[in-house]
């Protein structure tokens, strides 16, 4: 479990490891590569691979399109977009070493009612480009 709370993802841990199954609280930023290569590789330590990964981190804002902010878009872009990508890099190399492996992508299914946001979601699907 990644999260910036690692409290906050250690009760999550908690409750999954009662239930008897096995997971690891790692805090990150996921759109900052350098944490999330760092929690990655503490993850390698507890559990020596990343079979399956989910990516689901993400941010909105309900800010009008007209009134979205350089440093708002950058915000939710970085979270929403780069983040999935740089956990995947992280991650992939171990599944790749496995010849195996499985990576989920959830995006909000609000997406396309809401402005800026949309295209995150596009994004992700690969129907839109790059700024």
């Amino acid at each position: 479990m990644l999260d910036l709370d690692k409290e906050r993802c250690g009760r999550t841990v908690k409750a999954i490891s009662d239930a008897g199954g096995k997971a690891v609280a790692l805090a990150a930023d996921v759109s900052k590569r350098d944490q999330v290569f760092a929690a990655v590789a503490e993850l390698r330590g507890e559990l020596a691979r990343s079979p399956s990964w989910s990516n689901n981190a993400g941010v909105t804002d309900f800010t009008p399109f007209e009134q979205i902010t350089d440093e708002l878009w950058d915000f939710v872009y970085a979270v929403n977009v780069r983040g999935p990508m740089l956990c995947t890099q992280a991650v992939l190399p171990d599944m790749k070493a496995a010849k195996w492996g499985r990576i989920v992508t959830i995006a909000s299914s609000s997406a396309p009612d809401r402005g800026g946001q949309y295209d995150t979601l596009l994004q992700l699907e690969g129907r839109r480009s790059s700024p």
